[in-house]
């Protein structure tokens, strides 16, 4: 499978400010890894581990503070925000509550296209109709929809373009479990049916292992663990990741789930999950983890698997 996109080395910041002065916060620290074509690239990990930076980063709505993202050569300018659509979180927040879903809909088009008035129309009524709703629904507001409904007009609003690129940034956590099910299924179908690469960033490992081909978990900012899915989820090796699988309810291999919760003095560490780690060498505290390959697909950042680390250390 060919790459679409290269992340090398993406480095995120933000400024903050407080009693202390001014702090520079780094949300994404030192990240490479390849999105391939027509994937669904899940992106783990907890509340304020970098996922949506990065997601945002992917978009460019964020600016990078160096590193590389290689994108096709025809997605320049205006053409990659063709090329590239993002479905957010809350669908609410994300669509204009002064205007009809006909309107929401088509003013991609009036943006980015030539189309004639009829051209759009049939183009918008054909796009509401993938997403499981009915024509007389563009007549409405948004406000008239469920939380269900308005995440299918937020995907029919990111897919009318035709992208290559879907990144869906916690497209289900806001939605209850039955409907998160089926805005699942639904992506599962677009993908399929528009050839899309998706990049699904979520919290949740659960809806991860049913819809991710390949899994990426971050910690801090960091890949901790990236594999297929088959590999993260039957055969972990991080102990984050580890961590992480104990938290989902059907799991059927258990994880005793002892992590500490972080504090902001404990990131201090060249490993950045040594303050929580229940099983780590001493010098873990001192030396920064490299990745190793467990397989060709399956990578992890954790010193368990640095045999040249540990033989130095006499562990």
């Amino acid at each position: 499978m060919d790459n679409l996109i290269s992340v090398e080395n993406l480095v995120v910041e933000y400024k903050t400010s407080g009693l202390s002065g001014e702090k520079t916060v780094r949300a994404v620290d030192n990240i490479s890894f390849d999105i391939k074509k027509g994937e669904i690239l899940a992106v783990a990990g907890e509340s304020g581990c970098g996922k949506s930076t990065l997601a945002k980063t992917l978009i460019k709505l964020q600016n990078a503070a160096s590193g590389k993202i290689t994108y096709p050569a025809e997605w320049k300018n205006k053409e990659f925000f063709k090329k590239v659509q993002m479905v957010f979180q809350n669908p609410f927040a994300s669509l204009n509550p002064k205007m009809k879903i006909k309107d929401i809909l088509k003013e991609p088009l009036d943006i980015n296209t030539n189309l004639s008035d009829k051209e759009k129309e049939n183009q918008v009524l054909e796009i509401i109709e993938k997403v499981g709703l009915k024509a007389e629904h563009l007549d409405l507001y948004p406000h008239e929809f469920s939380g269900g409904q308005r995440q299918r007009i937020a995907i029919a609003r990111a897919l009318i373009l035709k992208p290559e690129l879907l990144i869906a940034d916690e497209p289900v956590s806001a939605l209850d479990v039955s409907i998160q099910a089926q805005i699942i299924n639904l992506l599962k179908e677009l993908k399929n049916e528009f050839n899309l690469t998706i990049v699904f960033i979520s919290h949740d490992l659960g809806v991860i292992k049913y819809i991710a081909d390949r899994t990426i978990v971050m910690y801090l900012g960091e890949i901790a663990e990236a594999g297929k899915k088959e590999e993260i989820f039957d055969s972990p090796k991080h102990p984050y990741t580890k961590e992480l699988l104990a938290s989902v309810p059907d799991r059927k291999q258990k994880f005793n789930s002892v992590m500490k919760e972080l504090n902001t003095d404990d990131n201090i560490y060249p490993c950045k999950f040594y303050p929580r780690c229940r099983t780590p060498y001493d010098f873990c505290k001192d030396v920064c983890p490299r990745f190793t390959s467990v397989s060709e697909t399956h990578i992890v950042k954790c010193h368990i698997f640095d045999y040249e680390e540990k033989e130095k250390w006499g562990k």
